[in-house]
């Protein structure tokens, strides 16, 4: 069990308070923050799981003491393995070092239900004295557990998840609007988003406004290219692959979906549930889904 040493949890509460200036030092990383605050205002992924520096001052070492033995305890537990082992014997093994876990509490995530609806078609703005500005523009979207998940993941695909998406040639490589741009639907377990997100500057701000809307009303109105469909799901699986080169990473992805319920199957049923994904069913969760966009920007 970790001891906890006074100095070295002060050492580390600096390191970490560092991190987070370093992180906010970044107009980029800001303005995913203000965005995240925005959409998810009034629920627990409004805020960033690294903190502030005010909520890292008010941690004192006996709560993370008492935090310790509460969750990293012997209930529940999922342990991953993966490679040439005896089961049996990596089992007995396993269980020598976790048998002086101590006796936690069953800990369930609640579902803290949808955002408000207040936190719809708002935008906000941090001023800062840069030359780039940058701008995320986004919309509410299911968490994993929806039966759309792979619907969201080739229509993130397909707008802005890859070199060859619509954003990336339209916006960036034929009209010149920005230095970077792309978008995002990342995997959480109750709600979600899909942004786009993009580094530009301030002359262009109504311009790229206007580039967004007419690329997403082509989503919300007009059926993909089944190739770019196709592309879309050899990529998404491609990069599934990508993510289970090493044996470590799949035990992580095993415990991962044990522990949230997903079976272990997950692995296997994932690249199907894209297989089943269909032109129709991308226009119609756009149609249902991209309206009212929250919109933060950082810079000038």
């Amino acid at each position: 069990e970790p001891t906890f040493p006074e100095q070295e949890f002060e050492v580390e509460k600096e390191i970490l308070r560092s991190e987070i200036r370093e992180d906010l030092d970044s107009p980029y990383t800001a303005a995913f923050r203000l965005f995240q605050k925005t959409i998810f205002a009034g629920r627990p992924y409004a805020h960033s799981a690294q903190g502030t520096e005010e909520t890292l001052a008010g941690i004192h070492l006996s709560e993370a003491r008492d935090y310790y033995r509460r969750r990293f305890s012997s209930a529940p537990l999922t342990l991953g393995l993966v490679g040439n082992v005896d089961p049996d014997r990596a089992l007995a093994g396993l269980s020598r070092l976790v048998e002086d876990l101590p006796d936690g509490e069953p800990f369930e995530t609640r579902n803290p239900g949808p955002p408000a609806d207040t936190a719809k078609g708002v935008a906000v703005h941090e001023p800062r004295a840069t030359e780039a500005e940058c701008l995320i523009q986004g919309f509410h979207a299911p968490g994993f557990r929806d039966p759309d998940y792979a619907t969201w993941k080739v229509l993130d695909s397909i707008t802005g998840g890859s070199m060859d998406s619509r954003l990336f040639a339209e916006i960036r490589e034929k009209l010149g609007l920005v230095y970077q741009i792309g978008s995002s639907y990342p995997a959480l377990e109750w709600s979600s988003f899909f942004a786009i997100s993009l580094i530009s500057t301030r002359q262009n701000h109504d311009r790229i406004l206007g580039q967004l809307e007419v690329e997403i009303r082509k989503l919300r109105e007009v059926l993909p290219e089944e190739e770019e469909l196709a592309r879309a799901k050899t990529y998404l699986k491609g990069t599934f692959l990508m993510s289970q080169e090493r044996n470590a990473d799949q035990a992580h992805l095993l415990a991962r979906y044990h522990s949230l319920g997903l079976g272990i199957d997950f692995i296997d049923r994932y690249p199907r549930m894209l297989d089943a994904v269909t032109v129709e069913r991308v226009r119609e969760v756009a149609e249902q889904s991209l309206h009212s966009p929250v919109i933060a920007v950082v810079g000038p």
